[in-house]
């Protein structure tokens, strides 16, 4: 079914101006016949090889108002009978076929065995010689087709007492088209030829067997419109050619009435008749030729205007790809954007991160700033509190200076001691004198070691030792802060760094000599203090007992004093540092006034006498790294240049105080060590007072103890000098007060406008980054946008390249779709107006001379007239129908294309 359709399609694409000839003058000649209630409509589909020989036959039927009968009888031979419209059935015996119409027409199929009615025959011939297709293929010369038609469907008549063979009328026409790049100067003898410019449309005509019915054969004039043949030549080069078409109907006499001609006026009427139609078939062929000039006209501009619409397609699709490229350009512009702001501006990003940092980095340096500033304060107060208490210290200490001539003293009765118990003495009286005495000594030394004057120059000096601690913890905090949190911030350092580095060098050597002497005075009053207490031991100085007694009294009420008001600044800096919203710091200082306790003594219990034992002491040097304290300058130096201009002055104060401040840092240790040495002693004492009162029952041991002490005692004069050098270091101490407190109060003074300076910084970060912040998501969130569009962007253009490339496909199928029909219109215009020529030929060379024939020779040819008018003789039908059944037959015969082998 599908190829009968193809084919169907085919002819009328190829054959549409003969077929509109032939099929617009059927309705002409049936207008005066009876329309019976049903029809059959036959269309007879007949593939042939190139050649002409049959190869199928297929058959569509139509039965027309078939749905008047709920059960219409058929008659026809075709096997594979198929509905191919509807669902309707059939019931078939033999020929009959019955249809349940269901009240609609009935179209089927079927195939077919027999002979056509009607056939064709080709003939090649290339340079004048015959050749079969199969030779022809590629082949270059002279050509021509020769077509030959066959009418098969005769039957023998008695005319005039004579039989002669009558045809049934049929109308051929046949259609081919040939390219002009293989096919030339096309010429046919009976048709017409058309060109567009890339193809000829060829399409002739021919009427077999007419000459024979109306026996215009035996006449000595030729008829040439009633052929029978054609013949089509061209140029070919490279032949090449597709299938043909072949056009066959029975119906031009089927309905012409010539029952009531009786008499020549009757016949002339009749042919009168005939040639009325025939001019009627003119004018209608003239009409079809106006109209189909129209139709070219105005398909001309149809034309125009989709030769247009391409160009546009043409311009769109360039445009496409123009906006295309644009936008995949656009898109990795915004990937890279995104990429860019992303890894700046992102929450991770690198710009982000840093202005955090640095946001960070401000808001810690402005809290340095700020203990900065309340550091220099505490400073400056615990730097007047340090000055008093190293000056009460060093005035308790000048009370030691008796100290220095007992140990003396001592020494030389451990000499004589030892000189008694030697073994070389020859009086055991003189060796209980000596214990007597040396036990006597002790006594008031150890009561002179727990006198009042004694306990409160020890006790001053331990409040004096943790002031200095908390002085220094201070000082070492301060410079923590400095170093730490405002020099982390402050990256160079030029100007200030040379004359820093110079004081820091003189400052080492003096800390370096200073170690030394640390070292020497510890050790020696540590040797001095153990020699001086054994010497003690021999003989008790009641000069030295009264000025000790009275020294320790006095340090221990000073002591309690210093105590009391470092406690007291103590809680006072802490309660600021609350106020300031400062809890941590305001606890450690709470704790550190907490930890410092009133000075008590506590007096030693008697016991026997045990050995004498001093352990060394090992005082840690005090070194300073002038690498770090150089970088250490730098930084602070390049720190407060970045804050504020004026800060140099404070740079300078501040460079200086950090320098007496390792100096401080340096004697608090020193105190400490003293302080250490100074309980070491007074514990030694109290455990020698305690031996000495077992003394008189052991004095066997003690002369086992004689040479200890002898060789402890070595080392007083020492501890003698190292009074002398402590004397000494508290005056050098007290050459730098001035300085240290004019530092403390300059910086003390600078400390606000640093404060201002660091607030104003952190004021603009703060709003530098807020507005980073908010620039940073919107610049982030809409890149994030952008470039989750790209995609869909990227997608969209690439459909509307997709799309935009099948419409420009679209548009040159159309341009070559529109040419085609332009051309097939064209064609159209030339066949109806060579369809007109013809009929109008027909007319005039054709009916006309027909008529004059008629004249000559009525009689025969009214009878032959009957016959082929009469119904007996109509050709209706080709697979069979009912008797009650109209009938008409179209053939369409469809040869096989030659195409060359490379094709």
């Amino acid at each position: 079914m599908n190829r009968n359709k193809k084919i169907r399609r085919k002819f009328v694409k190829c054959t549409a101006a003969g077929m509109a000839m032939v099929l617009s003058a059927t309705p002409i000649c049936a207008q005066a016949a009876e329309i019976k209630e049903v029809n059959k409509d036959e269309t007879v589909f007949i593939t042939a090889d190139s050649s002409g020989n049959k190869k199928e036959t297929t058959v569509s039927n139509w039965l027309k108002n078939a749905g008047s009968q709920p059960n219409l009888k058929d008659q026809t031979d075709l096997s594979d009978i198929e509905n191919v419209k509807g669902d309707e059935t059939f019931t078939k015996k033999g020929s009959r076929i019955i249809w349940k119409t269901d009240g609609e027409d009935i179209y089927y199929t079927g195939k077919s065995q027999k002979e056509a009615p009607v056939s064709v025959a080709f003939t090649y011939y290339l340079n004048g010689k015959e050749i079969s297709p199969e030779q022809l293929k590629g082949k270059s010369g002279k050509l021509k087709i020769r077509i030959d038609y066959q009418n098969n469907s005769k039957k023998t008549v008695k005319i005039n007492g004579k039989k002669e063979t009558i045809y049934s009328p049929f109308l051929m026409m046949t259609g081919m088209i040939l390219p002009n790049e293989n096919f030339d100067n096309v010429v046919i003898d009976n048709g017409k030829v058309i060109s567009d410019g890339n193809k000829s449309i060829v399409v002739g005509y021919a009427i077999p067997g007419m000459k024979e019915s109306l026996g215009l054969d035996k006449t000595k004039e030729t008829v040439p419109d009633l052929p029978e043949s054609l013949e089509v030549t061209a140029d070919v080069t490279d032949f090449s050619m597709g299938a043909t078409y072949t056009f066959a109907s029975a119906d031009i006499f089927q309905n012409m009435d010539t029952e009531n001609i009786d008499s020549i006026n009757k016949l002339e009427d009749a042919l009168d008749e005939l040639e009325d139609a025939s001019l009627e078939l003119v004018d209608g062929t003239g009409q079809l030729a106006d109209g189909a000039g129209k139709l070219k006209e105005n398909y001309q501009t149809f034309d125009e205007g989709i030769q247009t619409l391409k160009s546009g397609v043409e311009t769109l699709q360039s445009g496409s790809g123009a906006l295309s490229e644009g936008i995949w350009s656009y898109t990795a512009g915004a990937d890279q954007l995104n990429d860019g702001i992303q890894k700046y501006l992102g929450n991770e990003g690198v710009l982000t991160g840093s202005v955090k940092e640095y946001r960070d980095g401000v808001n810690t340096l402005v809290l340095g700033i700020r203990e900065y500033a309340d550091g220099t304060v505490s400073l400056s107060e615990g730097m007047e509190q340090y000055i008093a208490g190293e000056q009460q210290l060093a005035e308790g200490a000048a009370s030691l200076k008796p100290l220095s001539n007992g140990l003396n003293q001592t020494k030389k009765a451990v000499t004589r001691l030892y000189q008694v118990l030697d073994g070389e003495g020859s009086s055991q009286e003189d060796i209980a004198t000596a214990v007597r005495e040396l036990s006597q000594g002790m006594e008031q030394l150890n009561q002179a070691m727990d006198s009042e004057d004694m306990q409160e120059l020890l006790t001053y000096m331990e409040s004096l030792t943790q002031s200095g601690t908390v002085l220094k913890d201070g000082a070492a905090s301060l410079e923590e802060t400095v170093d730490s949190q405002i020099a982390a911030q402050i990256q160079e350092i030029a100007s200030a760094g040379t004359a820093l580095q110079t004081q820091a060098e003189a400052l080492n050597q003096q800390l370096t000599s200073l170690q030394e002497k640390e070292q020497e005075i510890v050790n020696s009053a540590l040797e001095q203090a153990t020699t001086e207490v054994n010497s003690q031991i021999q003989s008790a100085n009641a000069f030295l007992q009264e000025q000790a007694s009275n020294a320790a009294a006095d340090a221990q009420s000073q002591a309690n004093e210093q105590i009391y008001a470092a406690r007291n600044s103590l809680y006072s800096q802490a309660d600021a540092a609350e106020a300031e919203g400062n809890a941590d710091e305001a606890n450690a200082l709470r704790n550190a006034a907490a930890s410092l306790s009133d000075v008590s003594v506590v007096p030693a219990d008697a016991g026997g006498i045990s050995e004498i034992s001093v352990s060394g002491v090992t005082v840690d040097s005090v070194s300073v790294s002038i690498e770090d304290l150089q970088a250490s300058l730098s930084q602070l130096d390049s720190a407060c240049a970045a804050l504020l201009g004026g800060m140099e002055t404070a740079q300078m104060k501040a460079g200086a105080l950090q320098e007496q401040m390792d100096g401080m840092k340096g004697q608090a240790e020193s105190l400490e060590q003293l302080a250490g040495m100074q309980a070491s002693l007074k514990e030694n004492i109290g455990q020698l007072n305690t031996g000495m009162q077992g003394l008189n029952t052991a004095v066997g041991q003690l002369s086992e103890n004689a040479a200890a002490l002898d060789q402890g005692t070595e080392s007083f004069p020492q501890a003698a000098q190292g009074i002398e050098d402590l004397l000494a270091g508290f005056r050098t101490l007290g050459l730098n007060n001035q300085q240290l407190l004019a530092g403390a109060k300059q910086l003390k003074q600078n400390a606000p406008g640093v404060v201002q300076g660091a607030a104003t910084l952190q004021g603009g970060t703060a709003e530098l980054s807020s507005g980073l912040e908010e620039l940073s998501g919107q610049l982030s969130s809409g890149a994030g946008q952008l470039a989750a569009n790209s995609s869909a962007l990227r997608n969209g253009a690439s459909d509307l390249g997709s799309g935009i490339q099948a419409l420009s496909s679209g548009a040159q199928s159309l341009q070559e779709g529109s040419s085609q029909v332009c051309a097939g219109i064209s064609q159209l215009d030339d066949g109806a107006a060579t369809l007109r020529d013809g009929m109008k030929k027909f007319q005039d060379e054709g009916i006309h001379e027909l008529t004059t024939m008629a004249d000559e020779k009525l009689g025969d040819v009214m009878d032959r007239l009957d016959i082929l008018t009469s119904p007996e003789y109509a050709y209706q039908t080709f697979s069979g129908k009912e008797e009650n059944m109209d009938g008409e037959v179209k053939f369409i015969i469809v040869t096989d294309e030659i195409k060359n082998r490379k094709e």
